[in-house]
């Protein structure tokens, strides 16, 4: 499963490097390209969504798993929450 997840990271990498615009360095803007202000919003937007969607799984899935355990696994769950806030700042 991990190997499977990898992979799949690994081509979604590529294909996102295929696919986004890249950001060439002392290149002039011609009437007719999309404003580099917009290119560097849109992928910073990009960015941050995909740091944290597995954030969000990971608290989905120790939340979720609170409803089919005992007590102890909201302090689990809660713990996470706090270590990925903790790691946000």
């Amino acid at each position: 499963m991990v190997a499977i997840g990898f992979g799949a990271g690994g081509l979604f990498l590529y294909l996102a490097d295929r696919v986004l615009p890249h950001l060439p360095i002392g290149r002039q803007e011609s009437k007719g390209d999309f404003p580099s202000y917009l290119r560097r919003t849109v992928l910073l937007v990009f960015s941050i969504t995909l740091h944290n969607i597995p954030e969000g799984l990971a608290v989905g899935v120790a939340f979720g798993a609170v409803s089919h355990a005992s007590n102890p696994a909201i302090a689990v769950a809660a713990a996470i929450s706090v270590a990925l806030g903790i790691g946000n700042r």
